[in-house]
């Protein structure tokens, strides 16, 4: 191949020498030798590599590098830093996993967000557009504290969602359930707004011009409840688990579960006798759930 690409090399780009290099693949490692070409403004280029499609400074192939992203997901980043390591001969050491996660999620970002710079600054189309069409989308959002190493901050909250079409009862467990066609996202911009990125994720799913009605849960936090300001025909309610804690923290245990239960039955009448007539809590937290 590298013989071929010098063959048909652009007129004008001289040789510069043959460089190695170490490649994994998916049937162990690859030692390449290629040439080194200049072009007429000085730029390097290995056309061996960009005619393969391997980017620079990456040990593994694309499809190895899929592959161990699939496997950090399922078992997270120690086990499989460990077990290609160890699989491998130390060819992909945990460090060079490391680099291969950080790789693909910094160009995952940086896709997310010029696509979002296109769709709402220049009124563009998203890449993909969603083709499932459904009338009612379920969505929420929540943040998780990670602690920091070698930053300014020592914590930083990494802010989840989820769509979902509704839930279905699994025959084998008694009392349990499934969401329907669930869609997570992930958010890691400062660009974009939780919402816009989730949004536009969901984007390349469904058909978000078909949905007249999104209900947005979660656990009262301010930038969650902004998801209604982006979808029309959108509604916040507080999700099951805070609304339950939330009852009991403003009327008491006994007094807050017979509310939650009226409420999440939609018996309004019942549950509005019980707050008129249940002795309201003094506590700050109290005070907090009663609003």
């Amino acid at each position: 191949m590298d013989e071929a690409l010098y063959e048909q090399r652009p007129a004008g780009w001289r040789v510069e020498g043959k460089r190695e290099r170490r490649v994994m693949t998916r049937f162990g490692e690859v030692r390449i030798q290629r040439r080194l070409y200049k072009d007429e403004e000085g730029e390097a280029h290995f056309l061996l590599d960009e005619y393969l499609n391997l980017p620079p400074r990456r040990l593994a192939t694309p499809t190895v590098q899929e592959e161990v992203v699939k496997l950090a997901t399922e078992i997270g980043f120690e086990k499989t830093g460990k077990v290609l390591e160890s699989l491998t001969g130390g060819v992909l050491s945990k460090m060079t996993v490391w680099r291969l996660l950080q790789q693909v999620g910094e160009a995952a970002l940086a896709a997310a967000e010029e696509e979002g710079e296109a769709v709402y600054q220049r009124g563009q189309p998203p890449r993909i557009a969603g083709s499932r069409q459904v009338e009612r989308l379920f969505m929420e959002g929540d943040g998780v504290w990670v602690r920091l190493q070698r930053a300014n901050a020592s914590w930083l909250e990494i802010k989840t969602g989820i769509a979902y079409e509704g839930w279905r009862a699994l025959p084998e467990r008694r009392g349990g359930y499934e969401l329907v066609e669930k869609r997570v996202y992930v958010h890691g911009s400062k660009r974009l707004s939780f919402w816009e990125g989730a949004s536009l994720a969901w984007a390349h799913y469904w058909d978000l011009s078909q949905v007249t009605q999104v209900v947005i849960g979660g656990d009262g936090a301010g930038w969650i409840r902004k998801g209604t300001d982006l979808f029309s025909h959108s509604y916040w309610q507080l999700d099951g688990f805070h609304l339950a804690r939330a009852c009991v923290r403003a009327v008491g245990k006994k007094q807050g579960h017979a509310l939650f239960q009226a409420m999440r039955q939609g018996q309004w009448q019942e549950a509005e006798r019980i707050w008129a007539e249940a002795s309201k809590r003094t506590q700050a937290s109290a005070k907090r759930a009663q609003r």
